[in-house]
């Protein structure tokens, strides 16, 4: 089943909505490349659809880029194609 993708990288977004992990179908969250410098949620945890999330270029502690190379079975760098 293929899901929802939402790309808003390069789009110099400071914050998240934290009801985006709230939606079941999203299974990709592209947010590389703006001025995030935290989550609202921990997307292992609270989006348990979400198969992969590009985090790179923003301005995230160390611990919250690692859960850029997380799937959610909890494997680093799963790859789901």
């Amino acid at each position: 089943m293929l899901g929802a993708v939402i790309n808003v990288e390069n789009n110099a977004i400071e914050k998240v909505a934290k009801s985006i992990k709230d939606l079941p179908l999203l299974r990709f969250l592209l947010l590389a490349n703006n001025k995030l410098v935290s989550l609202p949620f921990n997307p292992s945890e609270s989006a348990p659809g979400l198969r992969r999330m590009t985090l790179s270029g923003n301005q995230l502690d160390e611990a919250t880029m690692k859960l850029e190379l997380m799937d959610t079975m909890g494997e680093e760098g799963g790859d789901d194609e």
